[in-house]
């Protein structure tokens, strides 16, 4: 059933589908954790990290739209709550819609930046252990970049 031609009553949906819909909602959680993670690591340098964050946003961005709008065979925000949630007050649909977006700008920008040194591997991330402050070995490591890079 889809959301934008007929909506169920809720008395009208059955356990199985609504099971589904929290294994989807589930997934999306993971999903949304994923892609940050993976544009972390291609921030960090790891090219394939940014495909796989591709991938999780698109997959993200079709659940999501099932979720809402609904499809053939779920019926999206099917109860008034759901309703009010994803396109009332709460604006959780305008706000998913909204991190897609950015994810997807942010995935954009990364790769072109890789295009355009044409290699990946200068990019480089490092923690030092201790209070914020910038100490020797994080100077020998920066210096060792310049030298080899600049």
């Amino acid at each position: 059933m889809n959301a934008s031609s007929t909506q169920a009553s809720p008395a009208d949906v059955s356990l199985e589908t609504i099971g589904e819909l929290i294994n989807l909602s589930g997934r999306q959680r993971m999903l949304s954790q994923r892609i940050v993670l993976q544009m972390l690591l291609a921030a960090q340098g790891n090219t394939g990290a940014l495909d796989i964050a591709r991938t999780c946003l698109e997959t993200f961005a079709s659940a999501h739209a099932e979720l809402a709008q609904g499809n053939a065979r779920l019926p999206g925000a099917f109860s008034e709550a759901l309703r009010q949630l994803y396109f009332g007050t709460p604006r959780g649909d305008a706000r998913i819609r909204e991190f897609i977006v950015l994810a997807k700008a942010a995935m954009d920008t990364l790769r072109q930046s890789y295009q355009a040194i044409g290699q990946p591997q200068r990019f480089n991330a490092l923690i030092f252990e201790g209070p914020h402050k910038f100490p020797l070995a994080a100077q020998q490591k920066m210096m060792d970049w310049f030298d080899r890079w600049v």
